[in-house]
């Protein structure tokens, strides 16, 4: 089950469109300020697409869930909480459910889908190396 939106917690691990140079960073940027990235093991990183949203048209995203891989993330600190509150509805509304990990120390949230084996691998676990910088569709 789903946490509820927490005010308080403003640090994420973001490993797709919302890391640096990405669509969804890109269009929330001044509010988004950069920590430090780190690899996590015991994650897997699959392809999904497009994104389900009407208000963010992308054509393809990443979803992670826990398995034997690692993961590049980059630790974002939200830094207003209306903001924040978009990122986590938006993020819920697309299938995603919210956790609480430790990255470095640092607990932070974490958005993860549920296992989708039918969905193509990404092997490096890096949505940026893998995808590139995608663009926003019209």
């Amino acid at each position: 089950m789903n946490s509820p939106f927490n005010p308080g917690l403003r640090h994420y691990a973001f490993y797709g469109s919302l890391r640096r140079g990405m669509a969804l960073h890109r269009h929330f940027q001044p509010y988004l300020h950069y920590r430090f990235s780190a690899r996590l093991p015991g994650f897997i990183m699959r392809v999904h697409g497009p994104y389900p949203t009407e208000q963010y048209a992308l054509p393809a995203y990443p979803v992670v869930s826990r398995g034997n891989g690692e993961i590049t993330v980059e630790v974002t600190e939200v830094t207003n909480t209306d903001i924040a509150r978009e990122i986590f509805t938006l993020e819920i509304r697309a299938g995603y459910r919210y956790e609480k990990i430790s990255v470095g120390g640092e607990n932070v949230g974490i958005f993860l889908f549920p296992e989708s084996p039918n969905l193509p691998l990404v092997p490096s676990g890096d949505w940026v190396q893998f995808f590139g910088h995608q663009k926003v569709m019209p």
